[in-house]
């Protein structure tokens, strides 16, 4: 698994990974700048997003612009960011987590089908969009 920015890892999320009996070597950490960010997403079996609390979905969309399948919590926001363009679960599940986890990954039927989705789904959230509703709604008021 990467993860990808933020520093490296912390002491508490060395912590956690010996409590859950994790090894280190299966997680790689790298910091780095947009492209390498966008060659992640293009080249992922899958982005996956355990937040507990979102407020906007931005990760998700911005995996989703890339095809990058995601694989999410429910959060509010992110189900309303995502649709039914992403595999979502139970933030607070381990075993939920995990099956879901496993179910996409595994799955070609699922991995390419949730990179078509993907890729549709977040064009209804691109800037050109954004700046075309903001444009009509001045216009309304005008």
């Amino acid at each position: 698994m990467i993860c990808f920015g933020g520093g490296d890892f912390t002491v508490n999320e060395l912590r956690l990974f010996k409590e859950n009996n994790l090894s280190t070597k299966n997680f790689i950490h790298i910091n780095g700048d947009d492209t390498q960010l966008i060659a992640l997403y293009k080249n992922a079996r899958a982005f996956l997003f355990p937040s507990i609390y979102e407020g906007q979905g931005l990760p998700q969309l911005e995996a989703m612009s890339f095809k990058c399948p995601v694989i999410s919590s429910n959060q509010d926001a992110i189900v309303e960011a995502t649709g039914d363009s992403a595999i979502l679960f139970d933030p607070l599940n381990t075993d939920d987590i995990l099956d879901k986890i496993q179910k996409t990954i595994y799955s070609e039927e699922i991995i390419n089908s949730l990179r078509i989705k993907s890729k549709e789904r977040s064009k209804l959230f691109s800037m050109d969009r954004c700046y075309e509703e903001t444009l009509k709604a001045y216009q309304k008021i005008i």
